[in-house]
């Protein structure tokens, strides 16, 4: 239930919030500069900030019973009233299975299906829970239940219905999404205290359980460790992206439990201001002395239908890491990715980590040889005086570089990118020039050192 990251009119009520926010920035600031300036910093060439202590390593081959290791990691799924029956399920009949702890957050408290989903936003202070607008929906089903709940409250699918308010617009429910990182991990402390690792995902969110612990067996979680996707949130300063997933040791979690309970009102006000959940989360773990740890691309926050598997960034090739989540998937898609990875682990006997490559060449390329019909596959490069899916078809073929095509509404759009398997549209055929995507796939593998890892 993580937002987008689109910008928005920041909101300004209450000066002593301001205030607030204003003295935590000047003291997030002295521990960026401090650690900036001591000699054990490490700028990163490529984006002239520290990038902090970056993961590294080779992978080993793994002791056959290494899933024993799901017992010292509490898997945290975050989600709401408005969005669970449609997102939720799924983990029941994959996530829930391949996980022995796993905890379901919401800012509703009810079961579903046998599973208890508990209420994260409980503990937030009462004055913000009883008096603030955003609160209403949660106070609407703490006195009347999913009863209480209207057509504008739901999301249906990725169609989200905003509802106008004094402060802009906003879904019901990302109304409280942004109040309950904090939360959270008191309530994954609370579920288990002795737990070495508390890994955090959204409800659309398909993490991989042998990845995640190939990561987490390199790393000590006495130490204050907070792993994830970055993103910017001022200078030198990163948040991990929530519908990426994120993970923290038992001492980086333990560390911002205590900061948040003896710090409660202060945290709760800083989220009311505030557009997104995972940034007090950031700066409190900052304050702390915790960075960010970066996964990128390892933790992704697309979804492997759409995505660029051939894409570089922060000096990374997507194509050469394992791959740990994928974001906005579908329900398909999950039970997919599930039955993917547990071949693999079964073919393999779990001896090395599945990379975005894998999950590219052994699952969305033999979708590309399936018929294009009513599948819009999202090229972009529009073709003028193209009169139908044949002609769009050899446009494509008659460009040296162009890997797939897509015909629709009378329009005909080829692509040079990157290879996707796109989204089902009626009334659109799409196909793919095979042959340069194997070319293009030999090329990507010869990107990769062996032994890659994180």
């Amino acid at each position: 239930m993580t937002a987008g990251y689109e910008t928005r009119r920041p909101r300004c009520r209450y000066c002593l919030n301001i205030l607030l926010i204003l003295v935590l920035e000047i003291v997030v600031c002295f521990h960026v500069l401090a650690s900036i300036h001591s000699p054990a910093a490490n700028p990163s060439p490529s984006l002239g900030v520290k990038p902090t202590a970056e993961v590294t390593g080779q992978h080993e081959s793994a002791d056959p019973d290494f899933r024993l290791g799901l017992d010292d990691v509490v898997l945290v799924i975050k989600t709401g009233a408005t969005e669970l029956l449609q997102k939720l399920p799924v983990h029941f009949e994959t996530t829930l299975k391949r996980w022995p702890h796993v905890v379901l957050l919401s800012d509703f408290e009810e079961e579903v299906d046998g599973h208890q989903i508990h209420d994260a936003l409980d503990i937030v202070s009462e004055d913000i829970r009883k008096d603030r607008p955003d609160f209403e929906l949660w106070r609407r089903l703490k006195q009347s239940g999913r009863g209480a709940l209207v057509a504008s409250d739901i999301e249906s699918g990725e169609q989200i219905q905003w509802v106008a308010t004094a402060e802009g617009n906003r879904q019901a429910g990302w109304h409280l999404a942004r109040f309950m990182n904090l939360p959270m991990t008191v309530k994954a402390q609370n579920y288990r205290a002795d737990a070495k690792w508390y890994v955090f995902i959204d409800a659309d969110t398909f993490i991989s359980w042998s990845n995640t612990l190939r990561i987490l067996q390199h790393l000590d979680h006495t130490k204050p460790h907070y792993l994830g996707s970055q993103v910017a949130m001022g200078p030198g300063q990163f948040f991990a992206h929530g519908g990426s997933g994120y993970a923290l040791s038992q001492a980086a979690l333990s560390a911002v439990v205590d900061r948040y309970l003896s710090e409660r009102e202060l945290w709760d006000r800083i989220a009311d201001e505030g557009e997104f959940g995972e940034v007090p989360l950031a700066l409190a773990l900052m304050i702390s002395s915790i960075p960010l740890t970066w996964t990128f691309p390892l933790f992704q926050g697309g979804k492997p239908l759409d995505m660029n598997f051939a894409g570089f960034k922060h000096g990374r090739n997507l194509w050469c890491y394992p791959a740990v989540t994928y974001h906005h998937t579908s329900r398909e898609e999950i039970i997919d990715l599930a039955e993917f990875e547990d071949a693999w682990n079964s073919e393999r006997r779990a001896d090395r980590p599945f990379h975005h490559s894998d999950v590219f060449r052994r699952w969305a390329l033999p979708l590309l040889h399936r018929s294009g019909e009513d599948l819009d596959n999202l090229s972009e490069e529009l073709v003028e005086g193209v009169e139908n899916s044949r002609e769009c078809q050899a446009s494509c073929h008659k460009s040296q570089s162009c890997l797939q095509w897509s015909f629709g509404v009378g329009e005909c759009r080829i692509d040079s990118g990157y290879p996707r398997v796109g989204v089902s549209r009626p009334g659109y055929t799409s196909g793919w020039s095979l042959d340069r995507i194997e070319e293009l796939v030999k090329a990507l593998d010869r990107q990769c050192e062996d032994g890659i890892f994180v």
